[in-house]
């Protein structure tokens, strides 16, 4: 089985390839923004997701270390 889908873009319905599974448990933004391709998602989003992603993977890390 792969890791990897094909599927489209949510907003503009280009074809877009995404993971199964997220990464770092980023559940919760694999929700909210898988399905949306570079073309589409702002600035602001843009931000927000990798903000987000930074925090996930470092609280992973911490965890790591227990």
């Amino acid at each position: 089985m792969s890791n990897i889908v094909e599927t489209s873009c949510k907003r503009c319905k280009k074809p877009i390839a995404t993971l199964v599974k997220s990464f770092y448990g980023c559940d919760k933004l694999q929700k909210q923004f898988g399905g949306i391709c570079s073309d589409c998602i702002s600035p602001e989003e843009r931000q927000d997701l990798l903000t987000k992603m930074g925090m996930a993977i470092a609280d992973n890390l911490r965890g790591m270390r227990r």
